[in-house]
């Protein structure tokens, strides 16, 4: 067993003296600590006492406070003595001690040491089954925090799935209704196809008729048109000459009569001057009818050469007459 001594206040008198005999039972560790309240230097001594061989006398240096640990190798018995040498003419000083003295076998301090460690591994396993457990209480908490998560996910996911599934029995529903009216639609439009089919065939043939029949009428128009063109043309030409033998005859005559006229009158024309009014006359009725022909839809007047030639043959007698004058 350890042997422990401890003292709060041992008085020391000057000169004097303070020894604690320690038993010693095998090789053992001396722990010690002191002080001095006065904080006087006091000499320390060590005096180990074997139980086979010679003492050990250990000193220390003078002071007023210390803490040490002292290796005691031998079984037998071990002195600490402090010694007040605070003296003088008047006495010296006396000192109050405090102490501290535990002496523990070496074996007991193995044992305790491997008590320490053996406690030290036990609490480090503990602390370790601790942190395992803790470890192992979150893993669980996580597990159930997760295994929550997925449920709510799952449980989400099959309320999304039923809605999703309810629009699309909704949609299909209207589809189907859609199809049915559609189909239905289809029928009546097919129906109302033939039936325009149908017509317009109907119309097609008639019309077809009605095409065939206009173009009879109008090849027989175009030619009935053509007929009576030539027809135009023919009786246009039967005018042009019985025309002309008009103008012949009516010219003739005139020229008869201004034959006769000119034989019974003073101022008769020579016949060289008939034909040149004749040729004048005859370039302005040309000019005359270019001007005023069948371009512009009018057929120029006939001119009388004869009645032309009398008429300046009578204006030149006028002015002889107004010479001789």
């Amino acid at each position: 067993m350890p042997f422990n001594c401890a003292s709060k206040g041992s008085e020391i008198k000057a000169g004097d003296k303070l020894a604690l005999q320690l038993p010693v039972e095998g090789p053992s560790v001396l722990v010690l600590e002191w002080s001095c309240a006065e904080e006087l230097e006091i000499a320390l001594t060590l005096n180990v006492q074997p139980t086979e061989g010679e003492a050990q006398l250990q000193s220390f240096k003078p002071a007023s406070t210390m803490k040490d640990e002292i290796a005691v190798e031998s079984a037998g018995s071990a002195t600490l003595e402090w010694t007040n040498s605070n003296t003088g003419w008047f006495g010296g000083t006396n000192c109050t001690l405090s102490y501290t003295v535990a002496l523990t076998s070496k074996r007991e301090i193995e044992l305790e040491e491997e008590r320490r460690k053996a406690e030290a591994a036990a609490e480090a396993a503990r602390l370790e089954a601790e942190r395992l457990e803790a470890e192992r209480q979150k893993a669980i908490e996580e597990a159930r925090l997760e295994a929550e998560r997925l449920e709510a996910e799952r449980q989400k996911a099959a309320e999304e799935a039923q809605k999703r599934k309810q629009e699309r029995e909704a949609k299909l529903d209207n589809l189907r209704s859609s199809v049915q009216k559609s189909a239905a639609d289809l029928e009546a439009v097919r129906e109302l196809v033939s039936d325009r089919e149908a017509e317009v065939a109907r119309l097609r043939e008639e019309f077809a008729m009605k095409i065939t029949a206009a173009e009879d009428s109008l090849s027989s128009s175009i030619e009935a048109a053509s007929s009576l063109e030539m027809d135009l043309v023919t009786a246009e030409a039967e005018i042009d000459v019985l025309l002309a033998e008009q103008q012949r005859e009516d010219a003739s005559l005139r020229e008869e009569e201004v034959q006769k006229s000119s034989a019974t009158s003073p101022l008769a024309v020579s016949p060289e001057e008939m034909e040149r009014y004749r040729d004048i006359f005859s370039e302005h009725q040309k000019a005359h009818s270019a001007d005023a022909g069948p371009e512009n839809g009018k057929e120029g007047p006939a001119v009388d050469l004869d009645a032309a030639a009398a008429k300046e043959k009578d204006e030149s007698a006028d002015s002889k007459v107004e010479c001789a004058a």
